[in-house]
C-alpha cells in the first residue's frame, strides 16, 4: 500500500512543477514586455534628441554643414 501512495504523491507533484514553471515563464514574459517597452521609449527619445540637436547645430554652427 505504501508504493501506491508514493505513486500518487509523485503524480500530484507533476502539476505543481508545471504550475511553478508556468508562473516563472509568465513572470519572465512580463519582465520582457516591460524591458522592451522601456527600450522603445528610450530609443524614440534618443531619435528625437538627435533630430532636435541636429536642427540646433544646423542653425548655430553653420560651418559644420
Amino acid at each position: 500500500m505504501i508504493r501506491k501512495e508514493q505513486v500518487m504523491n509523485d503524480l500530484l507533484l507533476i502539476p505543481v512543477i508545471f504550475l511553478a514553471v508556468g508562473g516563472i515563464l509568465i513572470l519572465l514574459w512580463r519582465l520582457f514586455l516591460i524591458a522592451s517597452g522601456l527600450f522603445l521609449i528610450g530609443f524614440v527619445s534618443f531619435l528625437i534628441f538627435i533630430e532636435v540637436y541636429g536642427i540646433y547645430l544646423f542653425f548655430t554652427e553653420p560651418t559644420l554643414y
